[in-house]
């Protein structure tokens, strides 16, 4: 949210900025927006991005080399796509999930490290996160891909 309200405020300075430069005058005084409804027209992306507290997750599910099901303690499921296939983490014998910070997002660049059955650990990059209503949707929408 503080990233949206920067930008919405860098937006803003630039538009004045620019009508500065080009010499143009007001003519009649525009309505202030309000900071909800800069909120409102911005990207969406910034707002669906969603995030999990690693210290919260409690349980792990592998559907395939591709894709991970997390828990948390909150009762919320989460589908873990992988940049790419991560060989042996459908059959994997111990997950865990690592970021730089205590919240893993998207674009956090968090991975999952996992034991295969060498017993040698392996990591992969998470691509995305998705916010499922449980194991069998989660499910759902890997079959469908």
């Amino acid at each position: 949210m503080i990233r949206s309200i920067r930008l919405a405020r860098r937006a803003m300075w630039i538009a004045a900025a620019l009508g500065a430069a080009s010499g143009a005058v007001a003519t009649e005084a525009e309505p202030e927006m309000t900071v909800e409804e800069i909120l409102d027209d911005a990207p969406a992306t910034a707002a669906e991005r969603v995030c999990i507290n690693v210290r919260l997750i409690r349980g792990f599910d592998a559907l395939s080399d591709e894709h991970l099901v997390v828990t948390t303690s909150g009762r919320d499921t989460y589908l873990l796509t992988m940049r790419r296939g991560c060989i042996g983490l459908g059959r994997a014998m111990g997950i865990a999930v690592s970021n730089n910070m205590s919240r893993l997002c998207s674009n956090s660049r968090g991975k999952v490290t996992y034991r295969d059955l060498s017993r040698r650990p392996l990591q992969c990059q998470i691509e995305n996160i998705t916010a499922v209503e449980s194991k069998e949707h989660a499910r759902a929408l890997v079959s469908s891909d």
